[in-house]
């Protein structure tokens, strides 16, 4: 099982400031940890709809957050949003070819536009979608939310670009890292 390591994002990534991606990843722990995980936990990621093709992760980051610093995190549904577009991020860097992040606009039905590091003519290549829920529920699952976030990347279809629609839900753990 192949490790992602939580804390790369303190270094930022291509289009992903250090600060931001710091942000993100602290988001992705407090998620986790608030669902009772450790780091070394086995992320599982459904890559096709329907069909028995998973991959596994192992989720590392070093350092759990004292009491003290969770109160920057009160706010759950921020602290998921931004937790899941970290485990997005670096889902994305390890399924697809693709190295560099651009923060959409509102409205668009994505939250990142997608291409590489050496596009020197910054081309988008795909989309990204991502959605987080810290804890599934009947009407708030995985397999729902994926529906809904393949029907709001198509307000972008009109571009020709693969979309790629990440759900992350941070109890069980498991995500589905679809692409359409």
């Amino acid at each position: 099982m192949e490790n992602i390591e939580i804390d790369v994002l303190k270094e930022g990534v291509n289009g992903i400031t250090p600060a931001l991606g710091s942000y993100m990843g602290e988001c992705a722990v407090v998620c986790f940890s608030s669902q009772g995980h450790k780091a070394g936990i086995q992320l599982k990621v459904i890559t096709e709809l329907e069909k028995d093709h998973n991959d596994f992760f192992s989720m590392q980051w070093a350092n759990d957050l004292r009491a003290d610093e969770l109160k920057s995190h009160k706010d759950e549904n921020r602290t998921t949003d931004f937790g899941s577009m970290a485990v997005a991020i670096l889902l994305t860097l390890k399924l697809t070819g693709f190295t560099s992040f651009e923060t959409s606009n509102t409205g668009t039905g994505i939250d990142f536009w997608l291409s590489n590091d050496d596009d020197e003519l910054n081309f988008f290549g795909a989309r990204l979608e991502v959605s987080g829920i810290r804890k599934a529920t009947q009407t708030n699952s995985l397999d729902r939310r994926v529906k809904v976030k393949l029907d709001q990347a198509s307000k972008s279809d009109d571009t020709s670009l693969p979309a790629y629609i990440a759900v992350i839900e941070f109890n069980k753990p498991e995500s589905a890292f679809i692409k359409k």
